[in-house]
């Protein structure tokens, strides 16, 4: 499928899923359950798909926009002025995205920020008094809507730039952080919240703690490919690819001393500047410098001398 066509469906799946959770959020509201475990994270994910769907598109060819259209040689014909005025205002308009866009990117250039403010979002949302102030304030309602939108783009855009390691951070601190507040609200003997009864708000709890569990489940399920290749010494998106038989043949079980024969680890653990690590793909294996064995390097060596 072209990039420009999943751009379009995930920005309609976006659309689709902000506009049933506007639509049937006095139903997705009526519980606590409903509210923390539905409404929410309905919200986020319309902007967690508009993020995604914000980097497929950006990911197209060049081109100006016109009356509906995407031309490369500028504005349709039309009146000078008029044209003239449009030129400028794309011109303008273009310049501040630019400006906000870099801005935006040195701020958030690990994805720390914005994994933090996600946080934060989702750190507030957990307070009853939140959950209260939401349902009889239409101004804090539209805050909600706009807050969780605008965290989920910024969240698939920190994801994106972050590494396995703060992910794992920040994973780590929000499924500790879901924990407690799910043992509050089961532990607690009054409500806490007042339109929700007792009731709703331990099988909230309840929720809460299950999201803690299962987040890192699916986590470890998604980067099962890495873990496996950090474990056992292969890059990581070639753990899990089967060696060829020739290499089998020469060292039978020691997949250690293959790795380093094919260039995967270099000898005696050492990568210097100049090391190319490549696992073969049929073809054999891309290495020169500390990369290559030192029986190749002499054989290298004799035959150029002679």
């Amino acid at each position: 499928m072209a990039p420009v066509m999943k751009a379009r469906l995930r920005w309609a799946a976006s659309l689709a899923l902000l506009a049933a959770s506007f639509i049937f959020r006095d139903a997705l509201t009526r519980t606590m359950t409903l509210h923390m475990l539905a409404h929410i994270p309905m919200i986020l994910l319309a902007g967690v798909l508009a993020g995604w769907a914000a980097e497929t598109g950006g990911r197209r060819s060049g081109g100006r926009h016109s009356g509906g259209r995407w031309t490369r040689g500028g504005f349709a014909a039309g009146p000078s002025a008029e044209r003239a005025a449009a030129i400028a205002a794309g011109a303008v308009w273009r310049r501040c995205a630019a400006e906000c866009a870099t801005q935006y990117a040195r701020c958030n250039e690990y994805g720390i920020a914005g994994l933090l403010f996600a946080s934060f979002v989702g750190a507030y949302w957990m307070i009853p008094r939140a959950l209260d102030q939401v349902l009889v304030s239409p101004f804090l309602a539209v805050g909600k809507f706009a807050g969780l939108y605008i965290a989920g783009v910024v969240l698939c855009d920190s994801l994106r730039r972050s590494n396995v390691v703060i992910r794992l951070f920040f994973l780590g601190n929000f499924c500790w952080m879901a924990a407690i507040v799910g043992l509050l609200y089961q532990d607690s003997p009054q409500r806490l919240c007042n339109f929700y009864l007792l009731g709703d708000q331990e099988l909230a709890g309840r929720g809460l703690v299950a999201i803690a569990v299962l987040l890192p489940l699916a986590w470890l399920c998604s980067e099962r490919r890495r873990i496996w290749g950090f474990c056992t010494g292969m890059p990581g998106r070639q753990a899990g690819r089967p060696e060829s038989s020739n290499h089998e043949g020469k060292y039978g079980n020691d997949a250690k001393q293959a790795r380093r024969e094919y260039g995967v680890l270099p000898p005696h653990g050492y990568a210097g500047p100049d090391t190319v690590r490549a696992w073969p793909g049929g073809s054999g294996p891309r290495r020169f410098g500390a990369c290559r064995p030192a029986q190749s390097r002499r054989q290298t060596s004799g035959s150029g001398g002679g």
